[in-house]
Formats: C-alpha cells, structure tokens, sequence
C-alpha cells in the first residue's frame, strides 16, 4: 500500500494491570504502565496471580509490546 505507515499505539494505561489474550492465541499478555508484557507460561502466570485471574479476549495490536 503506497503512503501507509505503521503506527505504534500510545500507552494504553487505562487497561494497566489487566491480563489480555487475543482470541484463538495461546499468549497472555500483562499489561503494565500502558505497555503489554507477555506472561511466558503458566508457572508464571500462576506465581503472578491468585485464583482465576480473569483473562479478557482482545486486539492486542492496540496496545505496544512492552520492554
């Protein structure tokens, strides 16, 4: 496509400590300070969470891939 360009998203604090997942994936990702920040496995997300962490299906292209 001629002229497009590829934005990032700006921080997305308002979903800041919610864990997302876009649907059919398998990868979690936490978000923190606006960024996404992917949860690598299970043992770590069940060290990082109490319970059933509610995980919310979403597209996670709107929201940067944080360090």
């Amino acid at each position: 496509m001629v002229g497009a360009t590829s934005a990032t998203p700006e921080p997305r604090n308002d979903l800041n400590g919610l864990l997302l997942q876009l649907a059919g994936e398998a990868a979690v990702y936490l978000v923190i300070n606006g960024f996404r920040r992917w949860v690598p496995n299970m043992d770590t997300h069940n060290n990082l969470f109490v319970g059933n962490a509610k995980i919310t299906p979403f597209d996670i292209s709107q929201v940067s891939l944080g360090p």
